[in-house]
């Protein structure tokens, strides 16, 4: 009896550890083609490495599943372009996304730098609209398709120092409500999993000790404030 994805190829972002790749593994085993895409970061986006994509592609094709690794960035559309075009011609298509690829920064709001707010938000918002944008046209074609994002608490209820995190992820949440009802006339589903655990890197990493806010005399340009 075949499997119930034997004919169906699946793309998971941030599927080199933890639930991305515990994913590929579980789609893998059910008889999809899987695409790992993981660009290697920290939790915070430092670094490069290519190791973890290539390690479960590895693993899945060791236990008798199709794979191909993917290194790339989310957030980069020519990338992820590219990638969508490289995981239909190798695999004739692509039914299920699942954007899990995100980093984090624990800051308390206060010190919190621009920089840091737009790289962190953007690798969870901009990421999963690059994902669904580039994996929407191939399953439009198909009349189907499945897309599953990662959303947190973080970005629905708040955690402490976990602004940019949380407006990503909340980004993510609202992207998913909207896409869910320009898709489904092609027969494309779009849904939200909101994982709760105390494991991942995320978590764990993301919510810092309670501090006192410094003086913003070093920080801020103007040091008087006006009351209406």
């Amino acid at each position: 009896m075949s499997l119930p994805l034997h004919d169906r190829t699946a793309v998971v972002t941030g599927a080199g550890r933890g639930i991305g790749r515990a994913t590929a593994l579980q789609l893998a085993a059910l008889g999809a083609a899987v695409v790992v895409n993981d660009l290697g970061t920290a939790t915070d986006g430092a670094g490069h490495d290519a190791g973890p994509a290539a390690a479960v592609a590895a693993e899945i094709e060791a236990a008798g599943g199709r794979a191909m690794a993917s290194p790339v960035s989310v957030t980069d559309f020519g990338a992820v372009e590219r990638m969508m075009s490289e995981t239909a011609q190798r695999f004739g298509g692509v039914d299920i996304l699942v954007n899990n690829a995100g980093i984090s920064a624990a800051r308390p709001i206060w010190e919190l730098e621009p920089d840091v707010f737009a790289r962190v938000s953007a690798s969870h918002a901009t990421g999963t609209f690059n994902g669904i944008r580039c994996a929407a046209p191939y399953m439009q074609r198909r009349r189907w398709g499945r897309i599953v994002n990662l959303v947190s608490r973080a970005g629905l209820v708040g955690i402490p120092g976990a602004a940019a995190y949380a407006a990503g992820k909340g980004a993510v949440f609202a992207l998913t409500n909207v896409a869910a009802r320009d898709l489904a006339p092609f027969g494309i589903t779009v849904n939200a999993v909101n994982p709760s655990s105390t494991e991942t890197r995320m978590v764990t990493r993301v919510a810092p000790p309670r501090r006192e806010p410094r003086s913003c005399s070093t920080r801020c340009s103007s040091r008087r404030t006006s009351r209406a």
